[in-house]
């Protein structure tokens, strides 16, 4: 499930975390690793999709993976689960129309703590979503150059390096003839 999140394959992550099989399948009973990429999924979709009926399954999808991080948060493993409901706040800021400045913060902590804790492939992951809505919503080119740059050296570091050159082919897509990120 992780893989095709990293990949942005979001519908498969929504049918992976479907399969009634899954929870037979040891480790997986309700794994924290696999609500995060649920609720991921639902979110990145409802904010594509034109269909209320779909937007409104998908934000209980999510609702139910955020409830279920919350709980692990607050009663056992904080550390492992922190940065991705900051992730999350940050996900679901952009579909609730969050002022920037909220959004940009939730993003800017999920970092944070990714890094603290030593999540580097997910502190990546979080420079790349940061770049990808900073370019959507027009802010200072700086900030996606900065963000896919981190987000490139951070999976060069984990050796995760079909994400690096996935994330180094966006910055070249998005940067200008003078090495400018273009908006």
């Amino acid at each position: 499930i992780p893989l095709f999140g990293l990949a942005g394959r979001w519908e498969a992550v929504l049918e992976l975390a479907a399969d009634p099989h899954l929870p037979a399948s040891p480790p997986f009973m309700p794994h924290v690793v696999i609500e995060f990429w649920r609720c991921m999924a639902a979110a990145v979709l409802c904010g594509q999709s034109d269909d209320a009926l779909r937007r409104q399954a998908l934000r209980a999808q999510c609702d139910a993976a955020q409830g279920f991080l919350t709980h692990i948060c607050e009663h056992s493993a904080a550390d492992n689960v922190a940065h991705r409901l900051a992730l999350l706040d940050a996900e679901r800021g952009r579909l609730d129309g969050l002022a920037d400045a909220l959004v940009l913060q939730h993003f800017r902590r999920a970092i944070a703590l990714a890094a603290k804790a030593g999540f580097v492939i997910e502190e990546g992951l979080c420079q790349q979503r940061l770049a990808d809505w900073s370019r959507s919503r027009g802010q200072d080119p700086a900030i996606a150059g900065e963000a896919l740059a981190q987000a490139s050296s951070l999976y060069a570091r984990a050796q995760a390096f079909a994400l690096q050159q996935r994330v180094d082919a966006q910055r070249a897509l998005w940067t200008n003839g003078d090495g400018l990120l273009a908006s």
